[in-house]
């Protein structure tokens, strides 16, 4: 677990410091992930986020992740990131997938 000082809002898209809130708040950021096999991690963030602006609200994030890697060179990453409500919309969730190959 570690904390931050952040004044980004809505991860920065929105600027720095609000109407609520101008100075940096101290935010929670907790990560962590096992080996379940020497090919396969699950894992997990979480990061707090400050609510400087009145007219938006501002939500914490979090996400839950797989990754697999097959072979030395190759990592398939499946993830789900809860974003919440990001600059006045709703349900700013969603899935995500990588294939990374390097040589």
């Amino acid at each position: 677990m570690s904390v931050s000082l952040p004044r980004a809002n809505q991860f920065g898209l929105l600027g720095f410091g609000g109407d609520k809130e101008t100075s940096r708040t101290l935010q929670p950021e907790v990560s962590g992930a096992v080996l379940l096999t020497d090919k396969l991690a699950l894992g997990f963030d979480y990061r707090g986020k400050p609510d400087n602006l009145s007219a938006l609200k501002e939500e914490n994030a979090s996400d839950v992740f797989v990754a697999w890697f097959p072979h030395r060179n190759v990592a398939v990453t499946a993830a789900y990131a809860r974003l919440g409500v990001i600059a006045g919309k709703e349900n700013q969730n969603g899935a995500y997938l990588s294939i990374q190959l390097t040589l």
